[in-house]
């Protein structure tokens, strides 16, 4: 018999429930199943895994395994480049004589899951509130609370929902859930875990998991807090940013799911002030490229480019900036899809000069007539794989990443897919009709109820803002493919006119010399089928 199942013993029956509400009475001890390990015995069995994964050592565990679920734990005592912070952080938020039960938000279907990590998360969202308690403008935080609690719960639920559904069926089929639907099953289990006790048992079965989540909670609490910081240090830049002016109106939400996040949970954070009138854009990254990309731009303007660009304002900082939001817009007629077709031939040729890749259909905003690249980090970068000399298929790939098909912003079926239901376009000119992924990926069925299972589905991907819209139909390049020759056309034969004064000391490319660029090794779907 599984071990995990132990641990449901300890679920409350109903009328401590009904005395109680949501915060739940804890029976004094647990009840051992004949054949079923102790506590004890599961406990030091899951941190054997640990140990033997970690290098954590015996007197170590023993130290954490002893009364004060791990305050003995000797500091530096552990020698695993893993560490123990992880450890000691989550046994305080269990221990803290206050934990916190507080109100949660789920922005995901079922997150509420992500309940059990509560003496987590509300800490850490009341930290971040506290540190916008000295902005300069009049702050939603009720708004805001619940924008960071969505966030901070659907990553917990995303990582943890697999184990907490198997500890949910296991105490289904044991008949240790209460309730007479399945609906009402669930809603008990979940319950029981805003109980910091009972969560603690049921986490602590999964000691990789709960280093994973004390650390993705401390990732998002300190990059959240870093930028309250830097929001009110630039407060005055980024009114005036937002509306020149004009008065900024109150900060009402926090868009904190715009793009991936990288270096300890920093990530694309979208402002809306005024009820989402005035927005800015949050990008805990170098803007030098955005800057001198934007530079490049005005020169190549004055110098005749046809038809011309425009780039986002920003505000630059150390490592980190603000950058004019890029609202998506219609096209007024169709000379107007005409047009930005060109200035897209226009891009693939500059960011094809500068060896830029990633411009993917996430990264390009359809302004009316202007297709804006919103996300610069990758110009310059580096090549990867087998050399050209070595094999027929390292020759093709060098081929591809030295050709204007290495931007992303082209659509360019692989090699091994022979047929359109083998590949998905994620390219900066796909998303026309509707992007059917080529593989099953796992969902989660029978929501709210304690049959909640995860099965493999084809799914599809919804819109994205890089395509222009006309008359409310979203336009493709199939019918464009002159004009996007002629936009690349021009440009290409500007730049090599130009050459001379562009390589120049003081030409606009000597910007470009000392930035920091992102390198992607692979694309993400494929690490994401290795995580």
């Amino acid at each position: 018999m599984r071990c995990f199942v132990l641990i449901i013993t300890a679920l409350p029956d109903s009328s401590s429930i009904a005395a109680n509400g949501t915060e739940l009475q804890m029976a004094a001890s647990m009840i051992d199943l004949i054949g079923v390990m102790t506590i004890e015995e599961r406990a030091r069995a899951g941190l054997d895994v640990y140990r033997s994964f970690a290098g954590v050592d015996s007197r170590t565990l023993n130290a954490y395994s002893a009364p004060g679920h791990g305050q003995k734990v000797a500091a530096g005592s552990d020698q695993s480049p893993f560490g123990l912070d992880w450890l000691r952080e989550f046994e305080r938020a269990f221990d803290a004589e206050d934990v916190a039960h507080g109100q949660v938000h789920h922005a995901q279907k079922n997150a509420a899951l992500a309940d059990a990590f509560a003496p987590l998360v509300v800490p850490a969202v009341r930290d971040i509130l506290q540190g916008l308690e000295q902005a300069p403008f009049a702050t939603d935080m009720e708004a805001i609370g619940a924008d960071i609690a969505d966030t901070i719960y659907t990553k917990l639920f995303a990582m943890s929902s697999r184990a907490l559904v198997l500890e949910m069926a296991a105490a289904q089929s044991t008949g240790l859930l209460q309730g007479d639907t399945p609906q009402d099953r669930f809603w008990y289990f979940t319950t029981c875990l805003r109980n910091p006790e009972f969560a603690r048992l049921v986490l602590m079965q999964y000691p990789m998991l709960v280093r994973q989540a004390t650390i993705v909670v401390r990732h998002c609490r300190d990059s959240l807090m870093e930028f309250a910081e830097r929001l009110i240090l630039d407060a005055p830049e980024v009114t005036r940013l937002l509306s020149p002016g004009h008065a900024t109106g109150p900060l009402t939400r926090l868009r904190l799911s715009a793009g991936d996040t990288h270096r300890r949970g920093r990530g694309v954070i979208i402002s809306e002030f005024a009820g989402g009138e005035q927005k800015v854009v949050y990008k805990p990254r170098s803007l030098t490229a955005d800057r001198c990309f934007g530079d490049l731009l005005s020169w190549l303007n004055k110098h005749g480019l046809k038809p011309q660009l425009e780039s986002p304002r920003i505000i630059e900082r150390e490592n980190y900036g603000w950058v004019e939001h890029v609202a998506p817009a219609h096209c007024k007629d169709a000379r107007e899809v005409g047009l930005f077709y060109r200035r897209q031939g226009v891009n693939v040729a500059l960011v094809y000069f500068l060896k830029g890749t990633d411009l993917h259909s996430e990264n390009i905003i359809a302004a009316g007539s202007h297709p804006i690249l919103v996300d610069l980090e990758a110009l310059f970068h580096p090549t990867f794989g087998p050399s050209a000399t070595t094999t027929a298929t390292g020759a093709v790939q060098r081929a591809i990443e030295w050709s204007a098909v290495a931007t992303g912003i082209l659509p360019v079926r692989p090699p091994r897919a022979t047929r359109d239901d083998e590949w998905l376009d994620m390219s900066g000119m796909s998303g026309a009709e509707e992007r059917r992924v080529p593989f099953e990926l796992p969902v989660w069925v029978n929501f709210d109820s304690d049959e909640m299972r995860m099965k493999s589905e084809v799914t599809t991907l919804g819109p994205d803002s890089n395509l222009p819209i006309l008359n409310g139909v979203r336009t493709g390049p199939s019918f464009y493919a002159e004009a996007i020759v002629e936009g690349f056309t021009n440009a290409y034969e500007l730049v090599c006119a130009n050459r001379d004064a562009l390589l120049r000391s003081d030409g606009p490319l000597t910007a470009f010399s000392d930035i920091e660029v992102r390198v992607i090794a692979r694309n993400t779907a494929r690490y994401e089928q290795i995580i």
